[in-house]
């Protein structure tokens, strides 16, 4: 398996021949940072919790 980062795609060897997969760059963008989002609004408890001294 060959993967290339700055070009999104792989390739990879099947019974068929190489097949190749690309990516979208601004769609993995946009699902990176959704991503982040997400793991920011769960790691934040500040809101649901409350400090009391």
């Amino acid at each position: 398996m060959v993967i290339s980062m700055p070009h999104l795609c792989a390739k990879f060897p099947t019974s068929s021949g190489v097949v190749t997969i690309r990516g979208d760059a601004r769609q993995a963008t946009r699902c990176f940072q959704i991503a982040a989002q997400l793991i920011v609004d769960q790691l934040d408890s500040r809101e649901s919790q409350p400090v009391v001294p």
